[in-house]
Parts: structure tokens; sequence; C-alpha cells
């Protein structure tokens, strides 16, 4: 599954962000389709990463250069050992913050022992009140405040959210 969000640069042209995510009842090998997505970075050149959980602990990758052209990127393309349940990659046009290794998805917290990874596609607009919280966020985008905002209610409120 691919989830696009766009954004009008105001001269008729839509430009993308792109979100894979995998989740399977087992542990698979994405290679396949890492190899595929990583082509997409041809319209989101501002950054790539990778989030994957080989066990209970999350390893994530990530570089604030088009995939492409990055080598690590390539090695975990071709990287056979990779085996998990639950894999999300992203890769970014910038709509908010500059592009740099600290505004490049996914982002990563830690909360009682679990580790959670989150990436977003589109621009926000709302506001978010992080100045009491415990989590906040390294980079100036929209989508690690709204991170920052969820992990906060979770360490308020336990590990769900009541809706």
């Amino acid at each position: 599954m691919t989830a696009k969000s766009r954004l009008s640069t105001g001269m008729g042209v839509n430009v993308l962000c792109e979100l894979l995510g995998m989740c399977f009842n087992q542990e698979v090998q994405p290679s396949f389709s890492l190899r595929g997505f990583r082509m997409r970075s041809e319209r989101n050149p501002h950054g790539w990463g990778l989030a994957f959980y080989p066990d209970k602990s999350v390893q994530v990758y990530k570089e604030p250069v088009k995939s492409r052209k990055s080598l690590m990127a390539e090695i975990m393309e071709g990287y056979n050992l990779i085996r998990s349940s639950i894999i999300m990659s992203h890769v970014r046009y910038t709509s908010k913050g500059t592009v740099a290794q600290r505004n490049t998805h996914p982002f990563q917290r830690e909360w009682d022992g679990r580790e959670y990874v989150f990436a977003h596609n589109g621009t926000l607009n709302a506001e978010f009140n992080l100045e009491d919280g415990r989590y906040r966020p390294v980079g100036e985008t929209d989508s690690e405040m709204a991170f920052c905002h969820i992990m906060n209610q979770i360490s308020e409120n336990g590990d769900y959210i009541q809706g």
C-alpha cells in the first residue's frame, strides 16, 4: 500500500511524498518492494527512510538525500538479511522544515521499553502544545510535532488513546 500526498507548488504542478507500509503475520524479506519504492525518489529528492523490527527493537535508516543517489539505500535494498513483519519506508518532498537529517522520516521514540516509529505525508494545519510534554521534536516538521503529540498522549494515558 502506498499513500500519496499532493502539495501544490502554486504553478499548477503537484509534487508527491510517498509512504510504503507493510505488515505481515510472519517475517518477510522486503528487498523487492524496497527496490521498486526506491525508484519513487526521482520526484521526492529531499530524503528517504526505512524502519523495520528485526526483533522487539526497531532499526531506522534514513538520509536527507535522494534514495537513488544513496549508497546506504542501495545497500539496504540488496541486503537479503532484512527480515521483519513490520516495514515502513518514506521518500520525502519538503513541505515544512529544511532538508536535513533531523527532518527526515521516519521518526523514532521510546516509551516504557517499547519503540515507536512514525512517518507522515502531507501538511498539517494544526498547532500542538508540546511545552508540558515529555516528547519534543528535534526538527521543524509538522509530522514530527504530530508524532510527539501522539507520544505525549501515550505517555500520559498508557499505550492506547481513547477516541
